[in-house]
Formats: C-alpha cells, sequence, structure tokens
C-alpha cells in the first residue's frame, strides 16, 4: 500500500522540496521510482526485527536491525554506483532490503522450532 502511496503520489512528495521543471525534479522523480521499491521488503524486515523483540531475543534481532540499515546499505553503495552509477546509489536501500529479506527468512525458519510458529 505504501508503494502504491509512493508511486502515485511521488510528483506531488517531489514538488514539496523541488519545483516540477527543474533537473533536481526530474531526478528525483527518476530516483524516488527505483528506492521507492525498498518499500515492498521493508515490512517484513521490521516486522521480523520485531518478532525477535518480542521472543526476547535482542540479539538477532539487533543484527536484523544492524544489517539492514547499516551494512547491506554500505555495501550496496560501495558496490552499485559502479556497476549502475547514479541509478545504484538510488537503488542501494532497496538492494538492502532485498538481502536483508532473505536474511529475515532465514533467522525465521532457524528459530521456528525454539519459538514454536509456523
Amino acid at each position: 500500500m505504501i508503494y502504491s502511496l509512493a508511486f502515485l503520489g511521488r510528483n506531488s512528495l517531489i514538488a514539496i522540496f523541488s519545483p516540477a521543471g527543474t533537473p533536481v525534479f526530474d531526478l528525483a522523480r527518476e530516483g524516488f521510482l527505483l528506492f521507492s521499491i525498498s518499500f515492498l521488503f521493508a515490512g517484513f524486515n521490521m516486522f521480523t526485527s520485531a518478532l525477535f523483540t518480542a521472543f526476547s531475543n535482542g540479539k538477532i534481532s539487533a543484527v536484523i536491525s544492524f544489517a539492514r540499515t547499516f551494512l547491506f546499505i554500505l555495501v550496496a553503495l560501495l558496490l552499485l554506483p559502479l556497476l549502475l552509477e547514479v541509478k545504484g546509489i538510488w537503488l542501494a536501500v532497496p538492494f538492502a532490503e532485498l538481502v536483508s529479506l532473505f536474511f529475515a527468512f532465514f533467522f525465521i525458519q532457524r528459530y521456528k522450532r525454539t519459538y514454536h510458529y509456523l
């Protein structure tokens, strides 16, 4: 739902910071389309981190949070611009969220017997 709102309302949102028709507006419009892909994965990643917090497993929660908000973004910012130039910068957060999604699935599978879910 957030992705749909971001996609449909991107021009209005960007216009708050830069007038339509300017080079900044055009750059942000293209970049926001790429960046907003991260909204498709972020919710599940945040839920998984919160789930492990609720299970009193702060270590796993912290690992997931640190990986998705720092480690994977750092890796993406170092590598993607080399391959995709400016688009690589905009795709760093979606890349980090996607990799974090697999990371979160790994921990859910790893601990499902411990916490008796699924």
